[in-house]
């Protein structure tokens, strides 16, 4: 079994793009990094507690970086440490990092239609080519073993029923060679489920460096991005849709509908 976990990561009060990231990899991967995972956020409250701060309940990237909530009072510096700590769990491990960001003007400019759920549709269409995605790489003997299945988890949000819809179509997918691949889709807290605290990690770090592309290139690219990028054993695979992509997206479903019409006044 090959196991994806998916968080997604934006800014409501600046909605500038969204997007969804995660790590798929071997079930047995996912075992040592939980392992480790549990052993740093321990590791990290008896620290806290020896201080006599407030413990943490698990990695959360966005409050932690905004130091509110369980992080408040937190320092850059600790943060710092504490994103290295995590990111030690990962390091070296046989993962594929997956990423896909939408930006939100430029969807809406092109399908208005959609404007009326920006985010539902944003986590749906970044989601769905997510999965697509996984199954490409999980069809690589090079990477995988023959025949294995894909078992997918998402975050528990209120685009739920987005995911779910995105699944669906990939798993039914005709056109779709590695649609078989998919077995099921859960949904879980990243509070009781710690695969998704990486997932989150990887959400938060991988939308702020879409943005960085998107808006403003004359930024370096973060510290802890390009950490995960330059490690041999990271494969990661992040990329946006613009404008470009949803018009050719525009025009191919176009295409679609009119070979769909043409079909049927031929069956009449």
């Amino acid at each position: 079994m090959i196991k994806a976990l998916f968080d997604e990561s934006w800014n409501p009060n600046k909605p500038r793009m969204f997007a969804v990231a995660g790590v798929l990899a071997p079930a047995e991967e996912w075992e040592k990094i939980e392992a480790g995972w549990h052993a740093a956020l321990a590791e990290k409250n008896m620290e806290l507690a020896n201080q006599g701060r407030k413990q943490i309940s698990r990695y959360h990237a966005s409050e932690m970086n905004a130091r509110d909530h369980e992080f408040e009072g937190w320092t850059n510096e600790e943060n710092a440490q504490f994103d290295q700590r995590m990111l030690s769990v990962i390091r070296g491990r046989d993962i594929f990092i997956i990423s896909f960001a939408v930006v939100l003007e430029d969807m809406a400019k092109v399908f208005p239609g959609w404007a009326a759920d920006t985010q539902g549709y944003a986590y749906g269409y970044a989601f769905r080519n997510c999965l697509l995605l996984c199954g490409r790489i999980a069809s690589n003997p090079e990477w995988f073993k023959t025949g294995q299945y894909i078992k997918a988890w998402h975050d528990q949000c209120q685009w739920s029923e987005w995911a779910i819809d995105a699944f669906q179509k990939t798993k039914s997918d005709p056109t779709f060679s590695e649609n078989w691949r998919f077995d099921s889709l859960a949904h879980d807290s990243s509070v009781s489920n710690a695969c998704l605290q990486v997932a989150d990690m990887m959400a938060y770090d991988c939308w702020r460096e879409s943005e960085r592309v998107r808006y403003n290139s004359k930024r370096n690219m973060g510290k802890f991005f390009s950490e995960l990028v330059n490690v041999e054993e990271h494969r990661v695979y992040a990329t946006y849709a613009d404008e470009r992509t949803f018009l050719d997206l525009s025009e191919l479903l176009e295409k679609k509908r009119t070979a769909k019409l043409s079909a049927d006044q031929k069956a009449q």
